[in-house]
C-alpha cells in the first residue's frame, strides 16, 4: 500500500506538471509555473497523498526490520512501470519487462527469506 500511495502521487505530481507544460514554462513567469503548478488538483492531492504514504512508511519503519521493509519498496519500480504505461502511453520493451521480472523475483525471494 505505501509503495502504491508513494508512486500513484507521483503520477499525480506529473499529470499536474505536464498539464502546466513543464514546471519551467517560457510561456509564463517563473512565479506563475511554480504556483500553477503547486496549486493544480492533481498536485495537491498527491502532496495529501505523498503525506498519508509517508505515515504510513513510518509505521511500518517501527514494525518490521528495515532489511525487509525497505526491499519491499522496490514494487514501487514494478508499479511505477505499469502506470508510466497506463498513464502516459511509454512504450514496452523486452528490457524493461525482464527488469520487472527480476525486481518481482527479488521481492519474492526476500519475502520468502523473511519467513524462513
Amino acid at each position: 500500500m505505501c509503495a502504491f500511495l508513494i508512486v500513484f502521487s507521483q503520477v499525480l505530481w506529473k499529470l499536474a506538471i505536464d498539464k502546466n507544460g513543464g514546471l519551467f514554462n517560457s510561456e509564463q513567469s517563473l512565479l506563475a509555473n511554480i504556483s500553477n503548478v503547486l496549486f493544480a488538483p492533481a498536485m495537491l492531492l498527491g502532496i495529501c497523498l505523498y503525506i498519508v504514504a509517508s505515515v504510513f512508511w513510518m509505521y511500518l519503519l517501527g514494525k518490521y526490520d528495515y532489511s525487509y521493509i525497505y526491499p519491499m519498496m522496490s514494487i514501487s519500480y514494478v508499479l511505477s512501470f505499469f502506470f508510466a504505461v497506463y498513464f502516459f502511453n511509454e512504450t514496452l520493451n523486452l528490457y524493461k519487462i525482464l527488469g520487472v521480472i527480476l525486481i518481482i523475483s527479488g521481492v519474492f525471494v526476500i519475502a520468502k527469506g523473511a519467513n524462513a
